[in-house]
């Protein structure tokens, strides 16, 4: 409310106009968070358009790593707003493989989503590719907790989630 505190050597218009810079800056912050998720919409109807049309791809195409994976994770997000920090550290160095990008975009797209679902708020995420040798490795790092030996387990088995009420899909 504009009765809020004034600190002091503050006239009240200043402490509006922080507010009101405050309120802007969120609302420019929610702004590209909905763009970004209008552009992943628009690209998984663009996929199903394509499936219904062409059908599912089934020979992989030769694809460079490195703007695949800074294109997937410029579209996903943190949920519930948590500021986390993401570094990439893209040293692909214009490596290609093969594969099918659409399940490509959906390995990235999951293993940035889980890392951001890993940790708290102020948390760091790492997506880094790097050559050794005559492969290319892509990995995902987070501060989060981790996941106990038991659970390690189990990562691999469909649908296995730690996640409260997911996993069952």
């Amino acid at each position: 409310t504009l009765r809020g505190t004034v600190k002091e050597g503050e006239t009240p218009l200043e402490d509006l106009g922080q507010k009101v810079d405050t309120a802007m800056a969120r609302l420019e912050r929610m702004h590209e968070i909905m763009d970004k998720g209008v552009t992943r919409i628009q690209q998984i109807v663009e996929m199903i358009q394509r499936y219904s049309q062409d059908g599912y791809p089934d020979k992989p195409s030769t694809l460079e790593l490195d703007p695949l994976v800074r294109e997937v994770v410029a579209l996903v997000q943190p949920r519930d707003g948590a500021q986390v920090t993401l570094d990439l550290e893209l040293d692909g160095a214009g490596a290609k493989i093969a594969g099918i990008r659409e399940e490509l975009t959906q390995v990235v797209s999951n293993l940035v989503q889980n890392a951001y679902d890993a940790v708290d708020h102020g948390g760091k995420v790492t997506a880094r590719t790097r050559l050794e040798g005559d492969k290319i490795i892509f990995e995902v790092e987070d501060n989060g907790p981790g996941i106990s030996r038991d659970e390690q387990k189990k990562v691999f088995t469909p649908f296995y989630t730690t996640k409260p009420g997911q996993g069952k899909g």
